[in-house]
């Protein structure tokens, strides 16, 4: 094995091929629609790893994941524990497990809704490739009426989702439920009336996640974390930081975080069309773009590619010289010949050209960040906090746009380290389907990431030291329905 490879690169690059050990899924999968999936494979000198996907076939597709790296059985058996999979697991075949995951992910796919970064940056790849060497199993998805039916544990919960399902699945082609009290339903109709009383008392048990814990539940959590397993909670970490930082911090600038995030893609174009295309008057105008794009963008480009492109690039803005699309290309173009001067000059002649051009305003910002010019950044925005206020004008955004925006917004408030603000702006950007995210929105969502861990951590630090922390820290984190 080669040692200098990090367990996420070696998933990556060579998981695929270790011996598949066995596999396991909890045995009411099919009932509950549920799967905890884990898939383990062994190393030649007797060591395991693995990973675990939770994978919702009603809507969600895999949205949690969690993996291991060259343990030893009992550490894996150990870590397995840990992870706290409650339900009965039976051993099956590897296609059966392969096509759950899939299937649930094939399913959220339809509707643009992300799946787990994790599943896609890393533990994807302790799968087999997708394709017909794996036999296809049939794996019902989605309702009994074969809709997406997205269950929730509070009406603020997963508000990202909600909206993919009310754009590409339109009102009445979804479900949608909302968990009361005591598992009661609201909002949706999917297990029928006959047997409402003993399928709501199971749902309830297969929602009871960090969200609707009781008091009790969070002090045996929050005493049994160690540095050993905190890395197997993210997402919990991440709602405490929801709950216990920016929920609380927002208020205090008299924002509620529910209805920022409602109406924060008011506009956009989840099609991938809106009005970024306005600057496109003709058919040979947008193959010319296509072309450019495809070219620019293409993996390992050499500089001697860059250079004839750029020749293509510098005739197509005398050629349609309205169009910032190709002034942008052109200081991409310069980024990636390391020739920072021109690239600085085409920043500030296109905003002097297209003054409410967008991306032109994203890349000055992210100029005056480098530059140690921060304060400058809100007066670029005009400290307009959403798209469809900073062009009241227009009534459509294109996805790109969307990205561009709040990724600004994020990268200016991870520079000032205001982290309240930048959690709320990550969560809008993780709104977005993960195959549109590129580098930049990857390494800021993973920042956050860290960021969430680094103060969740003292939180829980702080909590453990002083009773009144640690009762202030769970009166914040118990949701109203688990009282």
């Amino acid at each position: 094995m080669n040692q200098s490879l990090s367990p996420e690169k070696y998933i990556k690059t060579r998981a695929r091929t270790l011996k598949i050990d066995r596999c396991l899924v909890n045995g009411d999968w099919n009932s509950s629609m549920f799967a905890h999936v884990i898939i383990i494979r062994k190393h030649t000198n007797g060591n395991f790893t693995f990973a675990g996907y939770l994978v919702d076939l009603l809507c969600l597709g895999v949205k949690d994941t969690f993996y291991g790296f060259n343990h030893y059985e009992e550490e894996m058996e150990e870590l397995l524990e840990t992870y706290g999979l409650e339900n009965e697991m039976v051993e099956i075949e590897y296609a059966l497990a392969h096509n759950i995951i899939f299937a649930g992910e094939e399913l959220a796919s339809e509707y643009h809704i992300p799946q787990h970064r994790d599943f896609v940056n890393i533990t994807k790849y302790l799968l087999e490739e997708d394709d017909e060497k794996v036999p296809l199993i049939e794996i019902h998805t989605g309702d009994k009426d074969g809709l997406p039916h997205l269950i929730v544990t509070s009406s603020d919960a997963n508000l990202s989702a909600l909206a993919c399902l009310k754009k590409f699945a339109g009102e009445g082609n979804y479900h949608y439920t909302v968990l009361g009290e005591e598992g009661l339903i609201e909002g949706g109709d999917y297990f029928g009336e006959d047997d409402e009383d003993d399928e709501d008392e199971e749902l309830n048990d297969d929602f009871l996640d960090c969200h609707l814990w009781t008091e009790d539940d969070w002090r045996s959590f929050i005493s049994d974390l160690t540095q050993e397993n905190y890395s197997l909670f993210l997402q919990e970490f991440s709602y405490i930081f929801l709950m216990a930082i920016t929920k609380p911090g927002l208020k205090e600038r008299g924002l509620d975080i529910t209805h920022e995030l409602s109406i924060a893609d008011k506009g956009v174009d989840w099609n991938e069309n809106g009005e970024e295309n306005e600057y496109i008057k003709t058919p040979e105008e947008g193959v010319a773009i296509e072309k450019i794009y495809n070219q620019i963008t293409k993996k390992g480009v050499s500089s001697k590619e860059i250079k004839k492109v750029l020749s293509t690039i510098q005739d197509c803005i005398k050629k349609w010289p309205n169009n910032p699309l190709f002034r942008n290309y052109q200081y991409n173009a310069y980024l990636l010949l390391d020739d920072i001067d021109r690239a600085e000059a085409e920043i500030f002649e296109t905003l002097r050209l297209f003054p409410d051009y967008l991306v032109g305003k994203t890349i000055y910002a992210d100029y005056l960040i480098a530059y140690e010019r921060i304060d400058e950044v809100p007066d670029v925005f005009k400290s307009k906090r959403y798209l469809f206020e900073l062009y009241s004008d227009r009534s459509s955004f294109h996805i790109n746009e969307f990205m561009h925006f709040y990724t600004s917004w994020l990268f200016y408030y991870t520079s000032k380290e205001d982290y309240v603000m930048a959690d709320f702006y990550a969560r809008i950007l993780e709104m977005m389907p993960e195959d549109l995210l590129r580098d930049k929105q990857h390494s800021l969502l993973d920042m956050m990431d860290i960021q969430r861990t680094m103060l969740v951590l003292k939180l829980v630090s702080k909590s453990k030291e002083n009773t009144e922390e640690m009762d202030k820290l769970i009166s914040m984190l118990i949701n109203d329905q688990a009282r």
